[in-house]
Order: structure tokens, then sequence, then C-alpha cells
């Protein structure tokens, strides 16, 4: 797909965002209100971008780097959040948006990249295959709104 733009979220977006996230997550209610308390924090803008086709934002995904205390001085990465708006799947979208976070963490000498993905999405599992991720390890979740 030609003329796309990768570019970082900025606040303006989230009516956008909103909408691209009940995309993927449809008994979820995204308040304007709590989407903009969350980009309002400086570091969430860092963490998040977006690829857009004529200015409207049609893949999102979070990219955040931290240094490994354990294993310091090792640079990691997790992606999370990775959503590719319907009608735009399996045109190249998602691969543009990997593509482009990968290089990012390369350009910030990142040695590792995780990526999160929910159990329920096995298309995404032989997407991110393909782009060089291995199931490695068994990951946990812990939903504190339900303890």
């Amino acid at each position: 797909m030609e003329n796309l733009v990768f570019r970082k979220v900025i606040v303006g977006d989230i009516e956008q965002l909103k909408v691209l996230y009940g995309e993927l997550i449809k008994d979820r209610n995204y308040e304007t209100c709590k989407l903009k308390d969350y980009f309002s924090k400086e570091q969430n803008l860092l963490d998040t971008y977006a690829v857009c086709l004529e200015e409207k934002i049609i893949a999102t995904a979070q990219l955040v780097i931290y240094e490994n205390l354990v294993r310091a001085p090792l640079k990691k990465a997790i992606i999370d959040s990775v959503v590719v708006k319907n009608g735009f799947q399996q045109q190249g979208v998602g691969s543009f948006l990997i593509s482009n976070l990968i290089k990012i963490a390369k350009s910030e000498s990142v040695e590792l990249i995780m990526l999160i993905s929910s159990y329920k999405r096995y298309k995404a599992y032989d997407f991110y295959r393909k782009h060089g991720f291995k199931d490695e390890g068994l990951g946990f979740i812990l939903d504190l709104t339900k303890s």
C-alpha cells in the first residue's frame, strides 16, 4: 500500500484512536476524557505510534524501550497494543507498522524486542512469526479490576 505515513500519536488523534481500539475490543467503552488523561502524559505520547493514510489513522501500536535491570546493560523493548483498522488488514499496513517500530528499536540500540498479543488472535501469530518473532516463554496477566 502506497502513501502510508508513520508517525507518533498526538493528543489530537484521540477520537480516531477510540474508534480503532473499539474495533479490537468491542466490549470496552473508550472514554475521550480518559484517553486525554493518558495522552497528557508525555511518556505515553512518546511510546505510541500510528500509521496514517490520507491523514486518517489506520494502525497503531506502542513501543516501550527500557534498560533491563537483571541483564544490564541490555536494552529491551516491548511492542503492545498493535491494531490495524478493519478493511486494511492483509494489505501491508501491519508490516509497515512493525518494520518501522523495529527500525526505531534498532536506532535506540535495543537488543531484544518482546511482543504482547492476546491469546485469541491466532492470525496475528503467523504475522508476527513472519516478521522474525519467535514463540518463547509464557506470559501471565493479573487483572486488578477483578480482584
